[in-house]
């Protein structure tokens, strides 16, 4: 008898245990539109997640072709389903969404769905449709304004400040307008890359949505940044010279991070080389070009310290100039892939016009060096004219290379159109399975994942399923799943992954050997 209430105790509790799930589950992605995968003709204008219970949006984020991610915002629940309007203006590509949830039992959840656009495609996507040349001139215009009044303010004032032999000098007009003139074209920059985000259009331009994508983007780091050096600049004046030294030095430190913070050349693979070279080369530019206007403004008010200031310049500049040069040749080498790129890509032909400026700005700056700083120094007035209008030509052909820079806005760099990538390789040894794993090509954009796995006595592992899972918390992408095909000997692939951003990632495979006993085995892959 007793053996008997046992048996009925025990079959009760599976009877209870069988509908735990029922009771405890969480919510589940069901279906999605667009479908995971799917390839569509026309740019959606919502996305809808259903759920198998309703939830509540954490964490909504849109990852576009060029690897770029944008927050989604105005998501609703409606009947069975999360509804998310998608941002206008989308192109040909391959976008992922990712979405992180919590459930009505308080859990979070989450996942990624990815769709195309017209075609399946990489990393690198055409120009929007949507963009008006109005409003690319626009962004352009804005652009070289804020690189001229952030490098030749905060470069003056460095200038003022370390060059000048006189404690009482402050900073001039010719220096403090440049750095006014920083926050409102840093603001203005803000809002036309919102709109150029959203396919806004002008109209947009007041729209708290275009705002908010344009404080999303990098872009944003870099200007508040540049607004932070301009601050330190413009305080360098009421210090006396120790001080304002110090101070300068610090404004010309945050516009090299502010340049070095976004853009194609600092995000060049790899990062510990790019990133310090794009700084280094942006604070010996600052100086350079920052001390061409102050110093043609002391010649022209025939300042007494204008020839001490003169002779310090020509002794201390072949340094920073020398440094450009060099960082120069790292940027443009770590950005031509292949280098014949240089002469058969828009981005190479603008370097090529670019080193064209500089090779005159070069010669110039040479000619004033060697043939007029001497005769400028011992007071020869007609050599005192000649080297103010030399200067003079010296900023024109640097406005003229900013100029030509701020066309990489619209350029895609050449190593990001380059398909020749070594395939990703890894080993991944758990406590009781292992795995070969490749991924080709290994870079952004589609791939395939081909993996075999064994036991730990080296022989092929055979497993009833295989689902892999692909997540980048750094980058807010959520998991990225997909079941695995087996191609028979314990080998398995996945030939439709796609890796929207370059990163550290997680890579994940939860192996089901039969309906009781399972295995994961996770490793972390650099893709570049």
């Amino acid at each position: 008898m007793r053996l008997l209430g046992t048996l009925r105790l025990l079959l009760l509790l599976l009877l209870i245990g069988s509908n735990v799930p029922s009771v405890l589950a969480h919510a589940a992605l069901l279906s999605s539109e667009p479908a995971d995968g799917a390839v569509i003709a026309e740019p959606p204008t919502q996305v809808v997640l259903r759920y198998s219970e309703p939830v509540s949006p954490v964490v909504l984020r849109l990852t576009t072709p060029e690897g770029a991610t944008v927050n989604l915002i105005g998501a609703r629940w409606r009947d069975d389903a999360l509804v998310i309007p998608a941002p206008k203006g989308l192109w040909e590509g391959t976008y992922v969404v990712s979405w992180r949830v919590i459930s009505q039992d308080g859990h979070p959840i989450g996942g990624s769905l990815i769709f195309s656009i017209g075609a399946k495609g990489g990393n690198v996507a055409s120009v929007p449709s949507g963009r008006t040349w109005s409003l690319a001139t626009s962004i352009w215009f804005l652009r070289v304004a804020f690189y001229l009044s952030l490098f030749l303010g905060v470069g003056g004032a460095v200038f003022l400040s370390w060059l000048v032999p006189n404690d009482q000098l402050r900073i001039e007009r010719t220096v403090t307008l440049p750095l006014l003139a920083v926050f409102p074209v840093s603001v203005l920059s803000i809002g036309l890359l919102g709109i150029d985000a959203l396919d806004a259009g002008w109209k947009g331009f007041w729209s708290l949505e275009t705002w908010h994508a344009g404080l999303s983007s990098t872009y944003a780091g870099t200007a508040i940044t540049a607004c932070a050096a301009s601050l330190f600049a413009l305080s360098a004046q009421h210090f006396k010279k120790a001080v304002a030294k110090i101070v300068s030095a610090a404004a010309i430190a945050l516009t090299g991070v502010a340049i070095a913070a976004s853009g194609h050349a600092a995000t060049a693979p790899p990062q510990f080389i790019s990133r310090p070279a794009v700084f280094i080369h942006v604070v010996s530019l600052t100086i350079w070009i920052g001390s061409l206007l102050p110093l043609a403004r002391l010649f022209l008010s025939s300042h007494p310290a204008s020839g001490t200031a003169l002779q310090r310049f020509s002794n201390w500049i072949p340094w920073p100039v020398g440094i450009l040069i060099g960082t120069g040749v790292i940027i443009s080498l770590l950005q031509l892939k292949p280098f014949g790129s240089l002469f058969t890509t828009p981005y190479g032909k603008v370097l090529l016009a670019k080193l064209t400026l500089v090779a005159c700005l070069m010669v110039l700056a040479g000619y004033n060096r060697y043939r007029l700083t001497s005769r400028a120094i011992s007071g020869d007035q007609r050599s005192i004219r000649t080297l103010v209008l030399s200067i003079g030509i010296e900023l024109v052909l640097v406005a003229a290379i900013l100029g030509t820079v701020a066309l990489w806005r619209f350029t895609p760099p050449p190593r990001s159109l380059a398909p020749q990538l070594p395939p990703v390789s890894l080993h991944i040894h758990g406590q009781e399975a292992m795995a070969q794993v490749e991924i080709t090509p290994g870079g952004i954009g589609i791939n395939e994942l081909s993996f075999g796995l064994m036991g730990l006595d080296q022989k092929p592992l055979v497993a009833k399923e295989v689902e892999v899972e692909l997540s980048n918390p750094e980058a807010g992408i959520e998991p990225i799943r997909r079941h695995a095909k087996p191609i028979g000997n314990g080998l398995w692939s996945v030939s439709d992954l796609t890796i929207p951003k370059s990163g550290r990632w997680t890579l994940k495979l939860d192996i089901l050997i039969d309906d009781f006993r399972s295995i994961s085995l996770e490793s972390l892959i650099n893709v570049p």
